[in-house]
């Protein structure tokens, strides 16, 4: 803390300018921070656009991607910029110093003081019509309430994402911060079937449907995991917790109505490519079946289908699926 602190004291007259953008050194030479105003795009029931950006400037010399926040507010003032996120930067660079390092999908829960009564952060991607003016590969901070943060951990970030991006009417999820918004419905998510099974957090993956006939699990080959010896040896099902596709126009979303699949959609999309928020595979079936379900798909399969796929799967290779009447296909491919 003796670190933090006396970054904390240096913070105040550093500004390169007294007019937006301004630049705070917060380590110096070597961790700084652009603070400018923001506007952000219009969209239903938005009709305070005013936001301030900050984005930090020297954490992949630490190994840690940079990192975005925009905060929604009215209160623009060069000469009095909200400091918590500065505070949080500065957290953000010293643990990245000694290895920890958050990636898209991870999360960060506060302890005894939280961020304007927020406890906690989810990283997701940098909005795309901002990743030519932002650094590569940068990643969107953006505040949770406890229930909110928790909830991550047992669904995935890209479900309570959506949630976000169904209530805001923004897609793929606002990637600001907006004091004024409703806490999510998180009482709601009890029912999950996700909730019954062993789930895997693959930020590594994502589940789309095409033209809807086609459910496709793409990996990159990067993925390193060990899974328990015999987590795979019998018919228990197993939830893959993805991130959202980069090609996809619309993500489905929690729907509050049992068997209604909802899912939001860039303007004046068709929803070819739909991005999935779990893929639940499940076992020992009569036939190989698939359909939708909740947020996301399930794959039923026989015995012999599902020792073929985990084999694809341990042995990196592409494995297709035909399934039985009028179901979707499904593919497994490598990137």
């Amino acid at each position: 803390m003796k670190f933090i602190n006396k970054l904390l004291s240096k913070l105040k007259g550093k500004a390169t300018n007294d007019h937006f953008p301004i630049t705070i050194e917060v380590v110096p030479n070597q961790l700084s921070v652009i603070v400018d105003e923001h506007q952000i795009p219009k969209s239903m029931g938005n009709s305070n656009l005013n936001a301030l950006s900050y984005l930090s400037k020297g954490l992949t010399s630490v190994g840690q991607q940079e990192l975005f926040f925009v905060l929604k507010t009215n209160q623009i003032d060069v000469s009095n910029i909200p400091q918590d996120p500065l505070f949080f930067l500065a957290q953000v660079y010293q643990l990245a110093q000694q290895g920890r390092i958050v990636k898209e999908g991870d999360i960060t829960q506060f302890g005894s003081k939280d961020m304007w009564g927020w406890k906690g952060i989810v990283y997701a991607p940098a909005p795309l019509h901002l990743q030519s003016k932002l650094p590569p590969n940068c990643l969107s901070m953006i505040l949770l309430t406890l229930e909110e943060v928790q909830t991550v951990q047992d669904f995935g970030a890209l479900r309570i994402l959506s949630m976000l991006g169904k209530q805001a009417r923004y897609y793929p999820f606002p990637y600001w911060t907006d004091h004024h918004r409703e806490n999510l419905l998180i009482k709601e998510l009890q029912d999950s079937l996700l909730l019954r099974v062993n789930r895997v957090n693959l930020r590594e993956a994502t589940v789309t449907m095409l033209n809807n006939n086609h459910i496709y699990l793409k990996i990159s080959t990067s993925l390193k995991i060990d899974f328990p010896p015999d987590a795979l040896s019998g018919p228990v099902p197993i939830g893959i917790l993805p991130s959202l596709a980069a090609e996809a126009d619309a993500c489905l979303t929690w729907s509050f109505a049992p068997n209604t699949p909802e899912a939001i959609t860039l303007p004046n999309s068709n929803g070819t490519v739909i991005s999935g928020c779990m893929l639940v595979l499940i076992g020992e079936q009569s036939e190989n079946s698939s359909r939708m379900l909740e947020d996301g798909f399930a794959l039923l399969l026989t015995k012999e289908a599902w020792e073929a796929f985990w084999m694809a799967f341990e042995k990196q290779e592409v494995y297709h699926l035909k399934t039985a009447g009028e179901n979707l296909d499904f593919s497994l491919i490598w990137e």
